[in-house]
């Protein structure tokens, strides 16, 4: 943080930001941020959010992930807003979130084919992109094996759609980022616990998206990532450091903020307010 007056505008943004109820507001409150404001402004409001986020604290989750979509979004906006300010604050961390940093692995086009839809004809991308639209369980199923990233955009817009399928479709390997992508930024699924450790076990998720996800892990979702195989070793490091982080602040003792006469009740009993946190010997 720069000065008062700028953690005071960043965590009046960050209320703000907790206060609207649906997601693509959230998203929309970060277009407005890196198009109007200043980068060291911009990064004191990310800083703030990062920070409120490794003390374990859930209520700042919808935020996160709202600035990771909107990241996801308009990369080149981000990076340019966000890269040099961060470059110099000397703040790893963030640069990490737009520095581009290619996935573990990467899908060739000879790898992504089409599902079998009919077996008398070849079905067309544009058939298969309004398929995905209709309500029939039957070509969902299939269709989650779909390659092209519009076919899945229309399924994850489909109400019959279920958790399940986009489970399927996030951990499917190989598979385009492109498709991942469509995942990662569906305003419904996204969200979903089991749908983030997906994509952040998947080496084919962009590795930007995966740092992202790993910031909203609980401490299960951080154990689970740490125990992976074939993931970027970045999003493996950060997650160690994340669990490390959760794990020595559940460790610290608790200290209570205390009004004066407890205070002066605790010294008669012969404890001072810094011992209240410890054990009974």
């Amino acid at each position: 943080m720069t000065d008062s007056l700028s953690a005071d505008a960043a965590a009046r943004f960050l209320r703000r930001l907790a206060s609207v109820p649906e997601q693509e507001m959230r998203v929309a409150l970060w277009r407005e941020v890196f198009a109007n404001e200043h980068p060291d402004q911009v990064l004191d409001k990310v800083q703030l959010l990062m920070e409120h986020s490794r003390s374990g604290r859930t209520d700042w989750r919808a935020g996160l992930l709202a600035l990771s979509r909107y990241l996801s979004e308009d990369r080149d906006r981000a990076r340019r807003v966000l890269l040099p300010a961060a470059v110099i604050a000397g703040d790893a961390e963030i640069i990490s979130l737009v520095v581009d940093e290619p996935p573990v692995k990467e899908a060739h086009s000879d790898e992504l084919t089409a599902p079998l839809l009919n077996s008398e004809r070849e079905i067309t991308l544009g058939e298969r992109r309004t398929w995905a639209r209709k309500p029939d369980r039957d070509q969902i199923g299939r269709l989650v094996l779909d390659p092209d990233p519009i076919v899945i955009r229309h399924l994850l817009q489909n109400p019959r759609l279920i958790e399940l399928d986009v489970l399927r479709i996030a951990s499917r390997r190989p598979v385009s980022s492109e498709v991942l992508l469509e995942v990662f930024q569906s305003k419904k699924w996204s969200k979903r616990r089991q749908v983030q450790l997906s994509l952040i076990q998947n080496p084919y998720t962009p590795t930007q998206v995966g740092l992202s996800l790993v910031d909203l892990c609980d401490e299960d979702g951080l154990r689970e990532v740490v125990q992976a195989r074939s993931i970027h070793k970045v999003i493996v490091g950060r997650a160690t450091e994340r669990l490390r982080s959760q794990l020595q602040d559940a460790t610290e003792p608790m200290v209570l903020d205390v009004d004066e006469w407890t205070e002066g009740l605790l010294e008669r009993r012969g404890l001072s307010k810094e011992d209240e946190g410890d054990d009974d010997e």
